[in-house]
């Protein structure tokens, strides 16, 4: 079968069509997907699906179904963490992943995943009111096109990876390196 076009806008055409999350092979065009799964599937891949576009059910499972699951360890939005922290996470919801990435000016997913540490953080750092978390709910709709335009993909390929910024370690290793080229001179 051909590859189908998230697929191919992915770079990864060879898991097109593979039975280990669904049974059956085929295609979904953008009329057989909800509207919100649409903008899940957008959200999460970083592309935009036109009328002619098609996505595999594999694809559709991963990106749409089981996202949320296969995330196994925090996302590391603040590049805290030395080793993986895959204890007591908790998912980011579409509400909160427009609000997080407006207020940190970082790209959140929904579906990805926070440890209880960075969501400190967050916490922390933002002075939500329980009102003012009730009306974001309550505005979900009217938000739901500005998701889209506020989440900037510098990446549009593979979306479900997070860039973090450089770690401590690697700008002491550049600055090294620097120094040691500048006396050279």
């Amino acid at each position: 079968m051909d590859p189908c076009s998230v697929g191919v806008q992915l770079q990864a055409t060879n898991e097109c069509h593979k039975t280990y999350y669904t049974r059956h092979t085929g295609f979904k065009t953008k009329q057989d997907i909800s509207s919100s799964d649409l903008l899940l599937l957008q959200l999460r891949t970083g592309t935009t699906l036109s009328e002619n576009n098609t996505i595999c059910f594999h694809h559709a499972k991963i990106y749409i179904e089981r996202f949320e699951d296969l995330q196994k360890s925090c996302c590391d939005p603040f590049n805290i963490h030395r080793k993986l922290s895959k204890k007591n996470l908790r998912a980011i919801d579409l509400d909160d992943a427009t609000f997080l990435s407006a207020k940190f000016g970082r790209q959140f997913v929904p579906g990805w995943k926070l440890c209880p540490k960075c969501m400190q953080i967050i916490n922390g750092s933002v002075d939500v009111e329980s009102e003012d978390r009730q009306r974001r709910k309550l505005d979900s709709d009217g938000r739901t096109a500005k998701a889209l335009k506020s989440l900037q993909f510098a990446n549009p390929g593979r979306q479900t990876e997070f860039t973090p910024e450089t770690s401590k370690r690697e700008k002491r290793r550049l600055q090294t390196k620097n120094a040691s080229f500048n006396s050279d001179r």
